[in-house]
């Protein structure tokens, strides 16, 4: 079926590409919350459903203190909004020093991320941003996307248009 390797070299290729993407498209206010949050001592961790790892962007990885990815083998196919991956990011918390204390759960799906986060017990916070550009690296579309949000059976703990100021928020 054609040679492995090259294949990973390919998407080793997309990876890193898509990481540079990230890097220069992030919202404005990214680097200032996640630096007020970085100040405030907190742990911060990211939970995705997708290949993109904050730890390996340069702009990004003095912020992050572990991701969970639902590409990875040990994971995989649990997906947010399966709690198996939810629970991961718990492991990997508290393998460096978190003992079960405030967890906020930031994220911009009412579904996938706030619904999820609430039936766990963590405090949420909704990312509703008026100027929200639409991912062009989803596979789900927009009409999924609506009908996902439509169904979310959770109110968030806190909704937020920017990030900015987010760490005095949850303290």
């Amino acid at each position: 079926l054609g040679d492995k390797t090259a294949a990973e070299a390919v998407l080793q290729q997309w990876i890193c590409a898509r990481n540079e993407a990230g890097a220069i498209h992030l919202y404005s206010d990214v680097i200032p919350c996640l630096e007020g949050l970085a100040s405030s001592g907190a742990m911060v961790g990211a939970i995705t459903n997708g290949l993109s790892n904050p730890i390996e962007i340069p702009k990004l990885s003095e912020f992050f203190d572990f991701c969970v990815s639902a590409e990875e083998e040990t994971i995989f196919p649990h997906r947010k909004p399966s709690p198996v991956i939810f629970e991961e990011a718990f492991v990997r918390a508290r393998n460096l020093g978190w003992t079960d204390g405030a967890w906020w759960h930031v994220g911009d799906d009412l579904a996938i991320d706030v619904a999820a986060a609430s039936r766990l017990g963590l405090r949420t916070v909704y990312v509703d941003r008026p100027e929200r550009v639409e991912n062009r690296f989803s596979l789900t579309s927009a009409e999924k996307l609506a009908a996902r949000q439509a169904e979310a059976d959770s109110e968030p703990d806190l909704t937020v248009s920017s990030l900015r100021g987010l760490a005095d928020k949850i303290q």
